[in-house]
């Protein structure tokens, strides 16, 4: 192989997103959380079998086999944008939503109100004051947006993880007026509680921008590293989810690991706090 061959070989490789996933991929990996790469999932929707860039798990430190199963699942779809700067257009966070957008992406048993109760106050994106309900490419003018593929990918492969999550296929067995009253029931310290926190996650090799409207209503643009975004998703049942999701720069990466991680610890002292009164 020449080295003028080899020289194309990885200019043409570096015009896609592989370099950005496995730039992702070694940084999930170091921070110690279980990384499944091109992991397949079924679009309903389309009835084929898709992959996601990336599935990361990451267990609390609490974590005891007879009392305390507390995991996070990361679906990560990585994209890469050289030319088309990523824009959301955004508004004011209302935390109560964030509660009510991650309460369907959770699957639980032995979890009772006290601890669902401020579950995600300290989550990170609660300290961001602003929130994205939509977007597009700048210099796009043609072409299905890269960010709807993106997030239609993220977030279908969040709910075909959450839903076949082994909770779930359990609940599926239970009456909702059951299961629902286990929230409202004391903690069974003969059995251990379990939750499991399912939050799709777009990471971007590229130039992420916020835009809003000035007191003067002018259009102001600003490049961002951590954009939370909001919305909705039809299952193929037909039922409507409102969801958060969290958009980030690839730079920014480790420190959103790490704060995930910090809250994961938090709520896990929380659940074992509850279970020993």
């Amino acid at each position: 192989m020449t080295e003028k061959f080899k020289q194309s070989i990885l200019d043409s490789i570096k015009k896609g997103g592989f370099a950005s996933e496995l730039k992702v991929s070694k940084c999930t990996n170091k921070r110690n959380w279980l990384t499944l790469n091109n992991y397949v999932y079924f679009d309903k929707d389309k009835k084929v079998n898709r992959e996601i860039d990336l599935l990361c798990i990451k267990g609390s430190k609490y974590n005891r086999f007879s009392e305390l199963e507390l995991k996070i699942n990361l679906t990560i779809e990585v994209k890469k944008s050289e030319k088309n700067p990523w824009v959301f257009f955004i508004g004011k966070n209302e935390p109560t939503t964030l509660e009510h957008g991650f309460f369907s992406l959770t699957s639980y048993r032995n979890i009772n109100h006290h601890i669902f109760e401020g579950l995600f106050q300290e989550y990170p994106r609660q300290k961001i004051k602003y929130v994205a309900t939509s977007y597009c490419e700048a210099f796009r003018d043609s072409e299905v947006s890269n960010i709807y593929k993106a997030v239609d990918s993220s977030m279908k492969a969040t709910y075909y993880f959450h839903n076949g999550n082994l909770l779930n296929k359990r609940k599926e067995n239970i009456p909702d007026e059951e299961f629902a009253s286990d929230l409202f029931e004391p903690i069974d310290k003969t059995r251990a509680s379990q939750l499991v926190i399912f939050i799709p996650l777009i990471v971007l090799d590229g130039v992420l921008i916020k835009a809003h409207l000035d007191k003067k209503l002018e259009l102001q643009v600003e490049e961002s590293t951590y954009i939370p975004y909001e919305s909705y998703y039809i299952d193929d049942t037909g039922h409507e989810h409102f969801y958060a999701m969290d958009i980030i720069s690839i730079n920014y990466l480790n420190k959103y690991l790490l704060e995930l991680e910090k809250w994961l610890e938090k709520v896990g002292e929380k659940i074992m706090k509850i279970r020993k009164q």
